[in-house]
């Protein structure tokens, strides 16, 4: 109680020029009103980039695997709702994981990149883990965030981690599943 009548005091003995004016509480307002519509942009935006890529992705894998199992939003564990790639092609009890990657700018781009990379990182030790024939990045170069060669740090670790295939070349995708089919069979064969 004692210090709140010591800053009434302490604030009736501010001078008004050291008081800020109205028009600086206005312009503060504005700053923040403008900030706060420019993120609910950028969360729009990116969210229609994601929507996009989802549905044109997804459709291409529906159609590119015509009677295979294709779990959406595959879990990596059944428990554990947390890590979800894309895309899971099943085939048997072999899995390949996709995740995609896309981005409305460089930011949102490169940590679509990371993202990806964590969730790859996590299958091992996983109870997915032998089930996972492989790991594919299918890379959005459609999108306004990519820019070829320009996430180097981050295409490295998602390289090292996963397949990357760009979504220009998506046939290179449909190549390696149909591919590491032909591999299991005949494995099975011998």
């Amino acid at each position: 109680m004692f210090s709140g009548i010591y800053f009434e005091k302490m604030h009736l003995r501010i001078s008004p020029r050291f008081r800020p004016p109205p028009i600086h509480d206005m312009a503060s307002f504005i700053t923040g009103v403008v900030n706060a519509q420019q993120i609910t942009l950028e969360t729009d935006q990116e969210t229609a980039n994601i929507t996009r890529f989802t549905r044109e992705a997804s459709t291409f894998l529906h159609e590119a695997f015509p009677g295979r199992r294709i779990k959406m939003n595959q879990p990596l564990r059944v428990q554990d709702r947390g890590v979800r790639f894309s895309a899971g092609i099943w085939r048997g009890s072999r899995v390949s994981l996709v995740q995609y990657v896309t981005g409305s700018n460089s930011s949102h781009f490169g940590g679509s990149m990371a993202k990806a990379t964590v969730n790859f990182l996590s299958v091992k030790g996983s109870s997915l883990a032998p089930s996972v024939a492989q790991k594919i990045s299918l890379i959005d170069t459609s999108a306004t965030g990519f820019r070829d060669g320009a996430h180097g740090a981050y295409a490295k670790l998602l390289g090292e981690t996963s397949n990357l295939v760009k979504w220009d070349d998506r046939a290179n995708l449909v190549n390696m599943v149909e591919n590491l089919d032909s591999a299991d069979s005949e494995d099975s064969h011998s």
